[in-house]
């Protein structure tokens, strides 16, 4: 009735755009380390025209998505591991993030196991095959940007506000990526719907945190 009007992601509020199929090369200096929407399906070094220096390009592919979003950094540490659904499905998890910020990011993995099985249980399967989580620069604020398969975290303080940051950015791939409404007309159906999985994920979860510890850190 009101037509098709794509919206895209400006940093100044909510978007809508159409599904696509994403096949993207990056190249970069061969010493970066690239995270990416989608999965690396090859990568190949050469050296640059213009200089010794040497170069290598990644390949990622991802079908049904409305964004694509990659990060790069000479110094990332790259933590992986894999998460076996109860449906069957095997998810290919991994975190991003400089060495300066190891002590913070050590759990980071368990985190999005944590997150993901929360919401399988509760809302359905994830939605792909990858979930990813980049410590990067994401505006002056403290929080996080959500994009398909990946999502960007940014100045957090503490294991709390990184376990439930990261809960939140990673439940957005089911509302935001997923069923992809119109998030400028009705905002609610992504941010709204994604809250209040993150508060019965808050109560439910910190507070068998607590009764197994004994106590919540600030």
């Amino acid at each position: 009735r009101k037509g098709w009007h794509p919206m895209p992601y400006l940093d100044q509020g909510e978007f809508y755009s159409e599904f696509g199929q994403y096949e993207v090369s990056i190249t970069a200096p061969a010493n970066f380390v690239i995270a990416s929407t989608g999965r690396c399906t090859d990568s190949s070094i050469h050296q640059s025209t213009n200089s010794s220096e040497s170069l290598k390009t990644w390949v990622f592919k991802q079908i049904n998505i409305h964004d694509f979003a990659w990060f790069a950094g000479r110094d990332y540490f790259v933590a992986a591991d894999t998460l076996l659904t109860a449906a069957g499905k095997t998810l290919q998890v991994r975190s991003f993030y400089p060495k300066a910020s190891q002590e913070l990011w050590q759990h980071s993995i368990q985190y999005i196991k944590t997150a993901i099985r929360y919401r399988n249980a509760l809302v359905g399967e994830y939605p792909y095959d990858d979930v990813q989580v980049v410590d990067g620069f994401q505006g002056e604020g403290s929080g996080g940007m959500e994009y398909p398969t990946i999502t960007v975290i940014n100045k957090v303080q503490g294991q709390n506000e990184l376990e439930t940051t990261i809960a939140h950015e990673v439940g957005h791939n089911w509302f935001y990526g997923a069923l992809a409404s119109n998030e400028r007309q009705e905002p609610w159906l992504d941010e709204g719907l994604n809250t209040y999985y993150d508060r019965r994920y808050e109560k439910e979860h910190f507070a068998n945190v607590k009764a197994t510890t004994g106590f919540l850190e600030k």
